[in-house]
Formats: C-alpha cells, structure tokens, sequence
C-alpha cells in the first residue's frame, strides 16, 4: 500500500473542520496564476471543496488567477468559478487579439467575477487568510502580500482588478489604500513570492502549479525542498490539449478545452486524496 504524504495525511485529518483547528498544524494552500491556464486550479479547487476541505486550511497564498481562484473557493463557489472560464471567458467574449489597444476586457472579467464567483462575506466570515501577492508600484515595484481581512468591501475588490491587471494586454494600475498595484510580470517575483511562504512558519504547504514550467522554475531556484513539508500537484498529462497555441496557453479560449483541463485537474486531485469519484462541473 502506497504510503500517504504527510501534508496529504494533515488534510485528511482536517475533513469538515475548520480553522483554526488544534491539531499542532499550520498549513498552507498557494495557488499560481497563469490567465486562462488558471482553469486547471480551479478544477483543484472543486476537488478540495467536494472532499470538504474549504475551511481546512490556514491560509491560502494567490497571486494572478490564483486570487480569483482563492477567493471562488472561500466563498463555497468552487463550482461556479470553472464556469466563469469556460462559459463567460471563452472565445473572444474576454480576450481578443483583434483589439490590440486592448486585448484583454478587464472590465468584463472584473463585472462577471464580482457577479457570479465571489461572496465577500462569506470570505470574511471564515479564519482562513486570502493573500494576493501584487507589485506596489508606489514603492519601487515591491512585492506584498495584501491579506483580505484587512480591508473594506470596496478594496477587496480592487485587489481582484490589480490581479487581473495585466500590463501589455490590459494595462493600467489600480489604487489600493494610498498606493498604486498591479500584477505580477516577471519571473524574479515568481522567486520571491515562493520563498515568502518558505520563510514562513507553515508546518505544511500544498502547492497548485498550472503550468510544468512553474514547477521547473521553482525546483531550479529551490533544489533543496523539503519533501515532507511540501507536496506539489501537477499531474502529469499530455499538454498538446492546447494545439492553437501550444507555447502560449494562457490564451487559449476554447471552452472545450478549458472544460477539460478543469475536469482532469479535478479528478486527479480527488485521487491524491484516495477518491476516484470525478469532480462535478455545472
């Protein structure tokens, strides 16, 4: 019998309870980005929410996509959020490489969201921390860590449009509190967001790349992880899926596909956690 990974086991543990839990555990859920390749995490994250682990985790580090995903999970919305990629983000109803002025309708992206996927309250109800990492562009392009308890309705939400601002294909900045932000663009803020939640106290990390190249990068700029605090899921699967444009997924808009990657993701999930009941998508 295949032994379970401890951070797997300390979940386990945790089923249906919510936090904080005295169980000597902190543990931590990061979500990576990646626009519409954003999908596969949020098919994770119906997973998790099924197997009755909202609540289970301490906190939760975003950043890009990952927020939207974070803040669709807390909010019990987990099954809602995979729709918003493929049914309103799909085809050109978000990006559209004809508007080169504009390729990405931020301000479409922003009214679905706050329709249909996130119910602030039900976040600030909860003890689970939500940080959506960011650039501070009023400091010098500084990396933070916005955590959602700590700010008004009206705020939060300008921490999803500066998520979701994507310089080159929407532009612009959003103003937060005093200061100026937008989202991440450079590889360097990958490194420093990841040995942010390295250096924190977290007992157990649970990570959900969407890209392989995320993994790669990591494990180049960290090759001494500690496997038993750590457990990284990406499954591995077959990536041509993405054939219009297979270096550039993140653009791809094609329901079908943004369906499935949902879906995989999803059910492989589930059987980490020794589950082979397929997530349900609406």
């Amino acid at each position: 019998m295949e032994k379970i990974h401890p951070v797997i086991q300390a979940l386990i543990n945790r089923k249906g309870l919510k936090v904080p839990i005295q169980d000597g555990r902190k543990i931590t859920l990061v979500l990576f980005g990646g626009l519409m390749v954003g999908a596969r995490g949020a098919g994770s994250l119906v997973a998790m929410q099924e197997l009755g682990l909202t609540d289970s985790f301490d906190e939760i580090y975003t950043m890009s996509s990952g927020f939207v995903n974070g803040s669709g999970f807390l909010s019990e919305q987990s099954q809602v959020v995979p729709t918003v990629y493929y049914n309103k983000l799909s085809g050109l109803k978000f990006l559209n490489p004809l508007k080169v002025w504009q390729i990405a309708n931020i301000k479409y992206l922003f009214k679905i969201i706050k329709e249909h996927a996130i119910n602030f309250t039900k976040i600030l109800e909860g003890n689970t921390k939500l940080y959506s990492m960011l650039i501070n562009l009023s400091k010098n392009e500084q990396p933070e860590y916005l955590e959602v308890h700590n700010f008004p309705e009206n705020q939060y939400f300008n921490i999803i449009k500066a998520s979701c601002s994507l310089r080159f294909l929407a532009g612009g900045k959003v103003q937060i509190g005093d200061d100026y932000y937008r989202d991440i663009i450079k590889e360097r803020a990958i490194y420093d967001f990841f040995a942010h939640i390295l250096e924190s106290s977290a007992t157990d990390i649970f990570v959900v790349y969407n890209y392989s190249w995320q993994k790669e990068f990591i494990h180049k700029k960290f090759p001494q992880l500690d496997k038993h605090r750590i457990y990284e899921f990406y499954p591995e699967f077959d990536e041509s899926v993405f054939k219009l444009f297979p270096k550039f997924a993140r653009f791809d808009t094609r329901r079908s596909v943004l369906k499935e990657q949902c879906q995989i993701f999803g059910n492989e999930t589930k059987k980490i956690f020794g589950s082979t009941e397929p997530i349900k998508l609406l």
